[in-house]
Formats: C-alpha cells, structure tokens, sequence
C-alpha cells in the first residue's frame, strides 16, 4: 500500500512539474501558429483571403447585383498527407460568404437528414398533412464552389518547410463554366534546434 501511495505521490509531483501554468486565451483572427501542422490561424487565413477574393471578382459582383444565387458549398478535398479538419474550413468559407448576405444557400451535408424529416412530415402519420411540407419543393443551387488543400514538405540540416495551398472555384451548374478561380498560399518554416 505504501508503495501505491508513493507512486501516486510521485506521478502528481511528476505531473505538477510539467504544468504550464495558467492558460491565457487570444483573439483567433490574431493568433500565432505554434506548429508546421494547417491549424486555426492557417483555416482562419485561407477563409478570409478566398471569400474576399471571391466577392470582388468581376464575375461574382456581376452575378449578385441583382439577385441572391442560390450557393453550395462541396466539401474541400484534403490532398495532403496529414489529418486537415476540411468540414472546418468549408464551414469557415460558407459562414463567411453567408454572413457577406451575396448568396442563398442549400446544405449538401445535411441532405440525407433534410430527406428524412420530409419523410416523416409526408409519411410519419403523426404530421399535420396540411402543415407538413411536401418533396420536391426545394429549390437546386445554381453555383457551387469547390476546392482542395495541398501540401509540400522540404527539409534540410538547419531548417523545415511546410506549404499549403488552397484553391478553389465556384461553377456554374446550368453551364459547367467556372465563373471564379483563386489559390491562397500558406508557407510555414522552422529552425531545427
């Protein structure tokens, strides 16, 4: 028992030795990447960058100066070779373009629950039939924007390179013609100790 009681002792001694002490918090829109890895600064970056690229093209102003297009946003493709949260920064990118108030949207993601609700409403016998919505009522997107992170990875004796680079296009659906196009860079570098 006693020698249970002194490693315990020891493991939080251990434990309190390694503490960092108290934790600060920070803007994300300002916050430093401690790592190579793409992280929230880098999502934060990219998302910010693409969308204003995206609502001052010359096609894009063209296309909302009458009307709100209806937008899906497809999810970014990960080509690189580590863990990248792409629902995060496809969530980043269509939040932004929302809150610019440009676009209607339709959610690709959430179509297999939207399908299912409506099967209830029209099947479930526990919906009103007068209030519950009918299939085939919505209505399709009209542009969709795409797009893929890649990665590049360089090292020598002294220093360590990470880029990324994220493009993305928004099409035309009725026509297949990509009305916009952009890429936003990333380059991150460490010193090996």
């Amino acid at each position: 028992m006693k020698s249970l009681n002194l490693l315990l002792i020891s493991a939080l001694l251990t434990l309190a030795a390694c503490s960092t002490g108290p934790v600060t918090y920070q803007d994300p829109g300002t916050a430093q990447s401690l790592t190579l890895d793409f992280d929230l600064p880098d999502v934060n970056a990219v998302a910010d960058t693409m969308v204003d690229s995206m609502l001052t093209s010359p096609s894009t102003v063209d296309i909302t100066k009458s009307e709100r297009p209806i937008l899906v946003v497809d999810r970014i493709q990960n080509r690189t070779d580590q863990h990248i949260d792409t629902v995060s920064v496809t969530d980043s990118i269509r939040t932004r373009l929302i809150r610019s108030g440009k676009f209607r949207f339709v959610d690709a993601s959430t179509r297999d629950a939207q399908r299912a609700e409506l099967l209830y409403q029209e099947t479930g016998g526990m919906t009103n039939p007068d209030a519950a919505i009918k299939m085939g009522q919505q209505l399709g997107a009209e542009y969709m924007v795409t797009g893929a992170i890649v990665s590049y990875s360089t090292s020598s004796s002294k220093r360590r390179r990470e880029a990324y680079k994220l493009t993305l296009n928004m099409i035309n659906l009725k026509t297949g013609i990509i009305e916009w196009a952009d890429e936003k860079p990333i380059l991150k570098e460490e010193t090996k100790k």
